[in-house]
This record gives C-alpha cells, structure tokens and sequence, in this order.
C-alpha cells in the first residue's frame, strides 16, 4: 500500500500536478523518545492531519541544539535509516557495511516518503568537525565550503542517498523545477520541523496552518529591503511586484533600516526582509500577534541558529508570535544558498504546499538550511472568491483584508467603480479600520471628499484598539485633519491616547500630532496637557 501510494504521489508530480498535496499517509513524523514534549507534539500533529500512528519512530537522541557528527549518525542519521527500511518507507537492501563517516551502507532503491517531519525536542544542528574535512568538490578560492557544519534536517533530506561528501553542499535536484522526473524524485526526502521556544507555539505552527487552510490567508504583505547586496534586494524587489499581482497591500521599507515600531504593520499575512541579527521592530510591541497563516522570513546568517529562545535571532521569536511557516539558517549559509523568497512565494501561490515551496526553492543540501511548519500547509488553499463569498463575524476583523485585495485586483485592471463597490459591499459584510482607510482613499482619488470624510468618521466612535489599529487609525485621524474635519480627528486622537499597552515611542509621536490638531482645533487646554505630558 506504501508503495502504491508513492507511486501515485511521483506520478502527480512527474505531470505537473504537483499543487495537490500528498496523502497524509506518506507523512512520517519523527520525535524524540526521551522528551515528552516531542512525543507529545508528534501525536498532536498526527491527529489534527490524519497520520497513522505507525508513522511515527521514535529516536532515543540528545536534547541539545548542537550535537557533533559521531552524535549525528549514531543516535539520528543510522537509527532513522534502519527504521524507514524496515518499515518499508525506504526500499533497500539493508547491511551491516558503513562508509568511512561511520553511516550504514544500504542498497536503497527508492522511497515512498512525501515528507520526513522532525518534532520539537531532536537536535537541530551538527558542529564543524576539522577531522572529517576533505577536499570540496565545490570550487572557492578563499576555502569558505571547507567545513562540514549542517542543520541536521538538511543532511536527512539526503538519506536517500548512498554515499555524499559531507564536507561542502550538494545541489538540490528540485531547485527551481515545477515538473521533475521520478529519478529526482528518489533523490531526496523533503523535510520540515516543528520546532519553536515552547511546546505551545510549535502546536500553533499546526492550529494556524489548518485554521488558514479553513478560511484562507487575509492580510497584509510587507518586505524589508535595503540589505547589504544586490541580489538579496532584487529577490525581494522581484517578491513586491508578485505580491502586488496577487492583490495584497504590500508595504515596502527601502532603506537601510528595518520597519520600526511607528511604521504601520497591521495584519502581517506575509513578512519577508533583511539583515538584523535579531528581531527587533514592530514585532517588539506588546501584544504583537500574526494572523492565523501568516509566513514570515527574515535573511540572516543565523537566523534559526537556535529555535528555543523567544527573543535571539528570527525564527524562534517568529513562531512564538503565531507565525505559521518560516525559514533559516543555522550557520553561515552565504546568501545564495539560502531560500529564495520571490520563488518561495511564487511556487505558493501557484498552488505549491509549504514542503514543495521550500525545496523549490532552496538551491543546496547538506547545508546550512532549516524550513519549520507543516509541509502539508496550503495558503493559498482557499481562493479569494471563497473567502468573500464567506465573509461574516466568525473572520472579522481580517476578512476587511480579503475586500482589499479584491479592490485592489480590481483597480490593477483599470475597473475603479467595481473596485469601490466592492469596498462599499464589503465595508456593509466586515468593516474594519483598514477597509474604511482604503475605500476612504478611494473616493478621494475619484473626487468623492464628502463621501471619503463619511466613510472616515466611523473611527470615532471605536474607544479600544489593538495594536493592529493604532497606525491605520492615525492615518485616519490625519486625514480627517488635513480635510477640515478637525473635530472628529480630535476624538479619535483622544481614544488613541488612551490606549493601553502602546510603546512609549509610538505614544510620543500621537501626543505630538493630537496636540497640533488639539491647537488646530483651538483646544488651548487640551494641547497644553499633551505638550505637558510629552516633557
């Protein structure tokens, strides 16, 4: 039955239908025997997707980051392999020989694995070992490939394979193909990890992963460019464009810096950027969460260089915020050997699964990469046209996001009017700060003003925010402002201010602006006690 699966699943592949997620039953979970929380995270997932308990092996590994080869191949690499061939997911011929790493040597003939998923608890890193470096078989003058550190997941996509040097990388055999053939197919396992700082956040990478899948991805897309070479800031130029395609409002920060803590970054459905160390910004906001689905990506050298700390580097801190799929580096992978995120989204929103996307579009293996989610993850599962057609109070406030993106597809055609109604239909199904901001400047783009400030004032009489509202909320009580209409402006700057939980820089700067619009308005007294407060 195992093999009669993978068979189905090659062939779909090998015709290019490869946007149909495999079955569930050729998932094999992998958790460590000796933490509870693996085991745990491991049965959570097979029952939320339907994997058979047989699936599951257990390894009886180290708890640490970071273990050494000779920990590597007799506690994960060895144990793993003779577990998939004797339960029949690798056809091999099974012996006693090892190569000169100490790796069993096995006549493998093939596989019926889709994906090989490492659970919260297994070692997520192998250190440089100087003693088992040889020649690179790549060309460098400066020596940079002569090491042999690796994530542990990236030498596991390589089981398959009998023999490989593991000083160096070796080339992914799907990178960059939308068909491959059955023999690169065999070539390879495809693996992910769900892994973050708690048990709690890696279980989320699940919950939120169907929860999308159920309602669709709805939010916004920002990109962080401005890095330090060229080819990362044209992937990420080149992703903009497609995002844009694809409708969603897209944020682009250009410089040098990364978005800060006053830029606007509500509902972030997709992030990808570049090059801080560790997260900082917007994400640092009390009360920071992403929307269910959301992926997010920031390049870093070592950016999953640990998964278990909620504030160092990005992956760990990502997944402990709600993201939903992320990827990176465990070392120093140098920057073209990392995923390429245009074709990361590319492959996505072409109907691609998370598992398929990331090898798509990761050039090498045994190296430095880690890709952490459900590989089954399908964001673009539920169309657009569905997710309006379901607009109600269970997907407030993020089904506004959905309206926009419509709007916006519908602007890009040059169809204006039907851009504005479909704002105006949707604003009456899920009003949201958001929406009434975009179909607001809608109107005035169209020379609707009276129309925009009517659509506008409906923020005045909103007295809690979230921290998703705080900047789109401003932007509304600016407009209001620069159009005459102080006095709303000035309401809704006073619910600002009395929000709780806003970082003391982003306060600042609304005490600043409501007391411009408080003297605007001819508030004396209002304006003194902000300009007060501000000292």
């Amino acid at each position: 039955m195992r093999r009669l699966l993978a068979i189905i699943w090659i062939f779909g592949h090998v015709l290019g239908l490869e946007a149909t997620s495999p079955s569930a039953q050729s998932v094999v979970v992998v958790a460590n025997k000796s933490q509870p929380d693996s085991i745990d995270l491991a049965r959570y997932y097979m029952e939320k997707r339907g994997i058979p308990e047989v699936n599951l092996i257990l390894l009886e590994a180290a708890t640490e980051d970071t273990i050494d080869w000779k920990s590597f191949i007799n506690t994960i690499h060895n144990p793993l392999l003779t577990a998939l061939v004797e339960d029949g997911w690798i056809d091999a011929l099974p012996g006693k020989l090892v190569d000169k790493e100490g790796r069993l040597r096995f006549g493998i003939v093939g596989h019926s694995i889709s994906y090989l998923v490492i659970c919260r608890g297994l070692p997520l890193k192998i250190r440089n070992d100087p003693g088992r470096i040889m020649e690179s078989p790549q060309k460098d003058e400066d020596n940079r490939f002569l090491i042999n550190r690796s994530s542990v997941d990236s030498e596991l996509a390589l089981l398959p394979v009998a023999l490989y040097p593991i000083t160096g990388w070796i080339p992914n055999p799907l990178f960059k193909k939308d068909k491959y053939s059955l023999l690169d197919s065999q070539k390879i396992i495809k693996v992910s990890r769900l892994d973050g700082p708690t048990l709690s956040s890696a279980k989320g990478l699940v919950d939120n992963a169907i929860r999308a899948e159920k309602d669709g991805l709805m939010g916004r897309a920002y990109i962080d460019n401005g890095g330090a070479h060229a080819i990362g800031n044209e992937w990420l130029s080149d992703l903009a464009i497609e995002l844009r395609k694809t409708g969603f409002d897209t944020e682009v920060e250009e410089t040098k810096q990364v978005f800060g803590p006053g830029d606007r970054f509500d509902a972030p459905a997709l992030y990808f950027g570049w090059y801080s160390r560790n997260i900082t910004g917007p994400f640092l906001n009390p009360g920071f969460r992403f929307p269910p689905g959301a992926i997010a990506a920031h390049i870093h050298s070592f950016s999953a260089s640990t998964l278990s700390d909620p504030s160092r580097y990005w992956c760990g801190p990502l997944v402990m915020r709600g993201a939903t799929a992320t990827f990176g580096n465990v070392w120093e992978p140098y920057l073209r050997f990392t995923h390429h995120p245009d074709k990361f989204f590319k492959a996505l929103v072409n109907g691609m699964n998370l598992g398929d996307a990331a090898y798509y579009s990761l050039p090498v293996l045994s190296w430095q990469a880690v890709l952490i989610g459900d590989p089954l993850y399908q964001p673009f599962k539920v169309s657009l046209d569905e997710q309006l057609e379901n607009l109600d109070i269970d997907n407030l406030p993020l089904g506004q996001y959905a309206v926009i993106r419509k709007m916006n597809l519908l602007s890009s055609e040059g169809n204006y009017t039907d851009s504005i109604s479909t704002g105006e239909h949707g604003f009456r199904k899920s009003p949201g700060l958001a929406l009434g901001l975009k179909l607001a400047n809608a109107y005035f783009s169209t020379g609707k003003k009276e129309k925009a400030l009517d659509t506008l004032r409906f923020a005045i009489y909103i007295q809690y925010f979230s921290n998703d509202d705080w900047l789109p909320t401003r932007e509304i009580a600016d407009l209001l402002a620069k159009n005459g209409d102080l006095e709303s402006a000035l309401i809704i700057y006073k619910n600002l201010i009395q929000s709780k939980g806003m970082p003391s820089s982003l306060l600042k700067n609304f005490l600043f602006e409501g007391a411009k619009v408080a003297n605007q308005a001819g508030d004396i007294t209002l304006a003194a006690e902000w300009n007060a407060r501000l000292k």
